[in-house]
């Protein structure tokens, strides 16, 4: 459409919209937060309501059992100061792991949930902003002679067409992505600079396009050249920030197909956002979906009179395989996605670390789809010397395992007794490292 790009939008009716909208998003982060908080202090609480409870009834059984052996001799006396101190240590570690696992599966659950709720309030937003835009473009047409080369110039739909397959192919739109150059350029050149609303954003993007495809092309490049997984988010970080236009990406509410559909409204772009499977990095032929594994989401835009399909996870990034991964000593592409610490072993594997602060207790647990963990920890041996660590790691099988290494900063508050003597208190173990290992016998 030969249209002149927002002609017909007011720049401060849509910049007040926006405002409203990012006073929603306040609210809701707020409320986000304040759930978060609310239910890890659930969580701390019964945690230690219950290591206190197991830790009073091991401490009296242990007392009972001196009264009754007090006079046995001191070897038998020390075995069972052994086997309490040990009973003690079991239930700190079994604790820990509890606790870790009752937050692994709240945060979860909840992030699960605050991406739902971020999914409709945009949704919502997306359709305010287009309800907006398309009322102003229709004014607009109405009251003017649009024409593209000598013809009127087919109108943009204001409602979002039902779902069908296109009616011509892509190559029909574009045989090159060079033709998209100049766009290209405008969304690598917008990408170096910083907006304080995507108002502005979309203006600086969109604002020279021919088409409605070259708006969605020039808002898929500016996402993919972003890098959104590398942008440092302050803590402090304020709504009204240039980089608090990504606050769903800092929170990790909002993804790229869901900022895609934000954008494009703006764009007054018809957008929607799919979600189902996809063959990605790991599916092998055959293979069933059945759970969780290899669900995706991707978009679709309606752009040159049907729906096409956009999927900006993959523009931006690209997963690397394990034949793909980076010799020791050779940096790899800094825009690879990799997910946890990758480790290839034999049958045998060991770690070491060297302690930036004191710290004291360590603890590792080995893990492997559908084998006890308890059958596994007998597999997992360490050392300290001084500030260096040692974990030492054999493998009873090959395979694909886990590795969860915990510690905690040496000394603490101290506790006093009621016989006026005293002893550092201990607090749960703290998670520090997670691997995961490959193990076969060729690597």
């Amino acid at each position: 459409m030969a249209l002149k790009q927002f002609v017909y939008k007011d720049r401060d009716e849509q910049t007040k919209l926006e405002m409203k909208h990012r006073q929603e998003e306040d609210d809701l982060y707020r409320k986000f937060s304040k759930h978060r908080e609310e239910e890890n202090r659930r969580i701390r609480e019964e945690i230690q309501d219950e290591w206190e409870r197991e830790l009073e009834r091991l401490t009296n059984r242990f007392q009972q059992e001196m009264q009754v052996k007090k006079r046995r001799p001191e070897s038998e006396l020390g075995a069972l100061t052994l086997r309490h101190q040990q009973e003690r240590l079991d239930l700190e570690k079994n604790m820990t792991l509890r606790r870790d696992k009752k937050k692994e599966s709240l945060t979860r659950k909840m992030l699960e949930h605050e991406r739902a709720a971020t999914a409709a309030l945009v949704e919502k937003q997306s359709h305010e902003m287009m309800e907006l835009i398309t009322e102003r473009r229709s004014e607009y047409m109405a009251a003017s002679s649009l024409y593209l080369d000598g013809e009127e110039a087919p109108p943009y739909p204001a409602r979002a067409p039902p779902p069908q397959p296109p009616l011509v192919s892509k190559f029909h739109i574009y045989t090159d992505p060079a033709e998209f150059a100049d766009v290209d350029k405008i969304a690598i050149s917008v990408a170096q600079e910083d907006q304080k609303t995507f108002t502005d954003l979309v203006r600086q993007l969109v604002g020279r396009c021919a088409s409605d495809v070259e708006k969605a092309r020039t808002i898929f490049r500016w996402i993919t050249v972003k890098n959104l997984n590398n942008i440092h988010f302050d803590d402090n970080l304020k709504g009204d920030s240039p980089l608090g236009l990504l606050r769903g990406i800092k929170h990790g509410t909002e993804s790229y197909h869901v900022l895609f559909k934000r954008l494009c409204s703006y764009a007054g772009l018809h957008c929607v956002v799919i979600k189902g499977y996809s063959k990605s990095a790991g599916y092998q032929p055959g293979v069933r979906f059945e759970d969780n594994r290899f669900r995706n989401s991707w978009n679709a835009v309606y752009v040159a009179g049907a729906w096409r399909f956009v999927q900006c996870n993959w523009g931006a990034r690209h997963l690397v395989n394990a034949k793909d991964a980076p010799k020791p000593g050779n940096r790899g592409k800094s825009d690879s996605l990799r997910l946890e610490a990758l480790v290839f072993a034999g049958r045998e594997l060991e770690i070491q670390f060297r302690m930036s602060r004191p710290l004291a207790d360590f603890m590792a647990t080995l893990h492997k789809n559908g084998v006890d963990e308890k059958r596994l920890s007998k597999y997992v041996q360490q050392n300290v010397s001084d500030d260096i660590v040692n974990f030492y790691i054999t493998f009873p099988e090959e395979g694909q395992y886990g590795l969860d290494i915990y510690t905690r900063e040496r000394g603490g508050p101290t506790a006093i007794h009621q016989n006026g003597s005293t002893e550092k208190e201990k607090h749960l173990l703290t998670h520090c490292c997670k691997y995961l290992i490959n193990s076969s016998k060729r690597n």
